[in-house]
């Protein structure tokens, strides 16, 4: 069974400063830094970090023979796994029965855990998004369960998510249509309930790129007026463009953005992207 070490290296503990490596702080962990060796643990994707320091980590756990749930740990400033988190510091969800991947996490300003990602579920692979209370149990507040599911014409690959200041989550990441992976935006509200008012039944699809076979989003930024997605968009396997996209609050593409709302550039997969104060 395919074992792997996570390694969680904060910003805090090691940084480049002026072209400089400054050295691992030995007070985290008594190294400067933390691994997991949890045998079936096969991949560490995303981290957030509390106001209080104190880190989110999310992967995937294999369960074995190809089945995989979505698996959270939260560590204390000194390294030390969290025991009031979960059970033992550690939270893992099911979604479905075979193949559950988280992908991102975001942090509400009250507290609770936003994480995003995909499960294959019974109608294929769905966009999936949970909720946890800061004590890592489920928000049974957001869509009564604590999670929620979405598919859209075929396979959905959840990526980016981000907590708008109405509280809105706002996902992003790729969705099938016509025999295509599309770039897709998806908003719930923050009940955990589809939001309506945003594109067509909750939902945005931007295909910058005709006849391609792949486009995805990585980042989301926004500012009080208009979303900001970054991603790609692979024509016929060729080549990867990144592409750019901006909308408005209710989903609808800016047309006076490059002409049609979507930049592509022939540059290469970038995966971050920054709104300056100009917008």
């Amino acid at each position: 069974m395919k074992k792997l070490i996570l390694s969680f290296v904060s910003f805090l503990l090691f940084q480049q400063a002026i072209g400089q490596c400054l050295p691992l702080d030995v007070t985290y962990n008594t190294i400067g830094y933390r691994q997991f060796d949890l045998a079936t643990f096969t991949d560490g994707r995303a981290f957030a970090m509390q106001t209080d320091n104190k880190v989110i980590a999310a992967g995937p756990i294999g369960l074995g023979s190809g089945s995989y749930d979505w698996h959270i740990v939260r560590l204390n400033t000194d390294g030390s796994v969290d025991q009031s988190f979960g059970t033992n510091g550690y939270v893992q969800i099911n979604f479905g029965a075979t193949y559950d991947e988280p992908e991102d996490v975001v942090i509400q300003p009250d507290g609770k855990i936003v994480v995003v990602g995909s499960s294959t579920l019974g109608n294929g692979v769905n966009f999936c998004v949970a909720r946890l209370n800061a004590d890592g149990t489920l928000d049974n507040s957001f869509n009564t369960t604590g999670k929620y599911s979405l598919n859209v014409n075929g396979a959905c690959y959840a990526y980016k998510a981000k907590i708008q200041s109405d509280g809105k989550i706002l996902v992003g990441g790729s969705s099938t249509m016509s025999n295509e992976r599309v770039a897709t935006l998806f908003r719930l509200n923050s009940d955990g309930t589809i939001d309506n008012s945003f594109g067509t039944g909750g939902i945005v699809h931007m295909d910058a790129v005709a006849s391609d076979n792949r486009s995805e989003i990585y980042d989301i930024e926004m500012n009080a007026t208009h979303i900001f997605a970054l991603g790609y968009s692979n024509l016929n396997f060729t080549g990867t463009k990144t592409v750019v996209y901006k909308v408005d609050m209710n989903g609808s593409l800016v047309l006076s953005f490059d002409t049609d709302g979507m930049l592509v550039s022939n540059q290469s997969t970038y995966r971050k992207i920054i709104v300056q104060p100009t917008g």
